[in-house]
C-alpha cells in the first residue's frame, strides 16, 4: 500500500478468505497471493504461457520458464549454503472472463512478495516504458535481512516476458 499512496493511488485492502477464493473479474485488482493459498490463482498462473509456478519433487516452489526450462527458486530454500533472499512471480495477467486484466505478485514466501514491491518502487516508470498494458509475466529476486525481513535489494531475474495473443 506504501507505492500506491506515494504513487497518489487509491485503493482498497481486502482479505483473501482461507477459502482463497477470489473474484478475478473486477477492473483495477491487484492480487497478492501464491498457488499454495488459492486454487483460483493456481489456476490463472496455470494458463501464463511464459511461466509456471509448481512444486518441485524435493517439495520446494518454483517459478519455471516455460520455453528454455530454467527453474527459478528461493535462496532461502537451497538445501545447503541457504542465503536471506526470495524469489516472486509478477505479471499481468487476463481475467478470466476476458474482459481485461489483473496484477499478481506471488512470492515463494511472503518476503518475495514485498521484494516486488521494492522493485517496482524503483523500476516502475522503466517496465511501463516495456510492456504498456500488454500481458508479462517475469520473475523479481530479492534480498533480505535476516532479522527484520526488511528488502535490501531487489532485482529482476527474467526480463519482463509479454504474453502473445493469438
Amino acid at each position: 500500500m506504501g507505492l500506491a499512496h506515494r504513487l497518489q493511488l487509491n485503493g482498497e485492502l481486502e482479505y483473501i478468505p482461507t477459502t482463497g477464493e477470489i473474484d478475478l473479474n473486477r477492473d483495477e485488482l491487484i492480487v497478492v497471493c501464491g498457488p499454495k493459498s488459492s486454487a483460483v490463482i493456481a489456476e490463472a498462473l496455470r494458463k501464463d504461457p511464459q511461466l509456471s509456478f509448481e512444486m518441485l519433487p524435493d517439495g520446494r516452489w518454483a517459478i519455471i520458464e516455460r520455453r528454455s526450462g530454467r527453474v527459478h527458486t528461493s535462496p532461502s530454500d537451497a538445501p545447503t549454503d541457504s542465503i536471506p533472499g526470495d524469489i516472486a512471480y509478477f505479471g499481468r495477467l487476463s481475467r478470466p472472463d476476458g474482459k481485461g486484466s489483473f496484477l499478481l505478485i506471488a512470492g515463494v514466501h511472503a518476503v518475495g512478495s514485498l521484494g516486488v514491491a521494492h522493485f517496482l518502487s524503483n523500476n516502475l516508470a522503466t517496465l511501463y516504458h516495456r510492456v504498456g498494458t500488454a500481458d508479462f509475466s517475469m520473475v523479481i529476486g530479492c534480498d533480505y535481512s535476516t532479522e527484520t525481513k526488511a528488502v535490501s535489494g531487489s532485482r529482476e531475474l527474467t526480463q519482463a516476458l509479454l504474453h502473445e495473443v493469438t
